[in-house]
């Protein structure tokens, strides 16, 4: 990795003791391998899953996906997004979009130069979803195949108003960091303790959606829509009846529209949001979903 020595996270720690790397625009971005397993016992992947995290939290939520995966000898690695978690930056502000899907490919090109030959998936939960779809329309065959989990399709209607975004548009030019309104977390999952832990992290932004950051993920959704049609990459999404943080009949609208030969679509009636975080076997189900596909495909012929 490249030394950043010089910096901290917004914690307060050093880069130069944390895994990392330096974007191509000079942000460094915080990492994370689940690879001891692979480490300890001199194993090679067979695949490689990266993870994009949705919007406020940060990579080590996945450690529930992860962890087992190994298991399965399926490496995942991932990175705070610019503006999240341990990675630099304002919180949760973004100005240009494609910065996401840059380091995204940045990180991935790392990881299959040092495993070459290995199929690489991808992951996307919520915002990130929106990020996995964002970079398969860019090159369409680097992935084996994407897992969207919940992803953000289109504007959930309950939370973006033609209003909101009318106000949202011209705040972001004035008071770019100005908070337009928190989403309640309850709203996120139905297991508590995981609402209360998700409440609790030091890592997760509290506060509400800034105005330039909301823009500019707008206008991101906005290319995605009109571009379904063109998304050729195999995927599983998976979304919930019950989430009001982002739309599932943006996901149906997805599965409908895509070209994709290999597509799949599954909605749990009910879910919320983290749909693999839901108590007991609802949460284990949609792990299990997510294994299997993974697992189904490693061994396919690309392309």
């Amino acid at each position: 990795m490249t030394q950043a020595s010089e910096k901290q996270t917004p914690q307060g720690v050093p880069y130069s003791t944390v895994p990392h790397f330096v974007s191509n625009v000079g942000h460094t971005i915080f990492c994370k391998y689940w690879d001891t397993k692979f480490k300890e016992d001199s194993r090679k992947p067979r695949a490689l899953l990266f993870i994009a995290h949705g919007l406020n939290e940060h990579c080590l939520w996945y450690d529930i996906l992860a962890e087992p995966l190994a298991d399965k000898d399926v490496l995942t690695f991932s990175h705070d997004s610019y503006g999240h978690g341990q990675s630099e930056g304002t919180r949760v502000d973004l100005e240009d979009w494609s910065i996401y899907i840059k380091d995204i490919f940045q990180h991935c090109d790392e990881m299959k130069e040092k495993y070459p030959d290995i199929p690489l998936f991808l992951l996307g939960h919520s915002l990130g979803g929106a990020m996995a779809i964002t970079a398969t329309l860019e090159r369409p065959d680097y992935f084996r195949g994407m897992i969207l989990i919940a992803p953000s399709v289109v504007p959930h209607p309950d939370n973006v108003t033609p209003f909101k975004v009318f106000l949202a548009k011209i705040l972001a030019r004035w008071t770019p960091q100005l908070q337009l309104g928190k989403l309640p977390h309850d709203n996120m999952c139905r297991n508590k303790d995981v609402v209360e832990k998700y409440n609790a992290d030091p890592l997760v932004w509290q506060g509400g959606m800034k105005a330039r950051f909301g823009v500019s993920a707008l206008k991101g959704l906005k290319a995605i829509e009109a571009n379904l049609h063109a998304v050729t990459t195999p995927f599983l999404v998976l979304h919930g009846t019950g989430d009001r943080i982002t739309d599932h009949k943006g996901s149906e609208m997805l599965h409908e529209k895509a070209q994709s030969t290999d597509k799949t679509i599954k909605l749990y009636d009910g879910y919320y949001h983290q749909l693999h975080y839901e108590p007991d076997d609802d949460g284990a189900e949609v792990r299990q979903d997510i294994f299997d596909w993974i697992l189904a495909r490693i061994d396919a012929p690309s392309g």
